[in-house]
């Protein structure tokens, strides 16, 4: 609660008004309590955008195009899985994608959104390229989160929130701190070598690591996800 409160917080002491309500602050605190800090405190360095809504800019019975000028992911998100899950009680299905956001927190935040309604709800989007293709050395596509989540008998949901790469950024920056040394396989330096020291850092590695080790497999679902975002 405390941390929500922050969040509104420092939301309305910009200046200008956002369309926050709980939406922001709730998906923050949702990332810190699953997946913590790596993912929470990022959401928090978010610049703060000025008062705007999300605009529909075509949509049929079952899809939409939404631009989501520019604000605060999480706003985004939620007004797309809404947008969704309307669509979905309606016609039996509901696909919607976005231009024009910001980082959103977990992905699978907004699956879970779906589940509170007895339906399937699949989250995925795509992020800055800081990771490399198999067999590149320059990053070309991002993190690309994809999540899935299933209703199942009694609460016995299913639920998968995964990035397609080996992990995130942020768990490279906490090991530096406690200088740890970084697990091969995660991310490689300038000269494409197995990454050491952080401040050498270059890229990270999809999921599955070196070729050898089948990292063309997550580079294929960071792929899927970049093409369906």
């Amino acid at each position: 609660m405390e941390q929500d409160k922050l969040t509104t917080g420092i939301a309305l002491a910009n200046g200008e008004p956002i369309i926050l309500n709980e939406s922001a602050s709730t998906a923050w605190v949702d990332g810190n309590n699953l997946l913590g800090p790596v993912v929470g405190m990022f959401c928090m360095e978010l610049a703060i955008k000025k008062a705007k809504q999300p605009i529909i800019l075509n949509e049929s019975a079952s899809t939409a195009w939404v631009d989501g000028n520019n604000l605060l992911g999480p706003v985004v998100g939620m007004f797309c899985m809404e947008l969704a899950i309307k669509k979905a009680k309606q016609v039996g299905i509901g696909f919607v994608t976005v231009k024009g956001s910001n980082h959103y927190g977990i992905a699978g935040y907004y699956s879970l959104m779906a589940l509170e309604h007895n339906l399937l709800g699949m989250s995925f989007t795509n992020a800055t390229p800081i990771v490399v293709a198999t067999r590149a050395q320059n990053p070309s596509i991002g993190t690309n989160p994809i999540s899935l989540a299933a209703p199942g008998l009694n609460g016995d949901s299913f639920v998968l929130d995964m990035a397609t790469t080996a992990v995130a950024k942020g768990k490279l920056e906490i090991a530096d701190r406690k200088h740890e040394q970084i697990t091969e396989g995660w991310a490689i330096d300038q000269s494409g070598r197995p990454l050491k020291h952080f401040s050498n850092f270059h890229a990270l590695l999809p999921l599955g690591g070196e070729e050898n080790s089948s990292g063309y497999k997550g580079y294929g679902l960071s792929m899927m996800t970049e093409i369906f975002c």
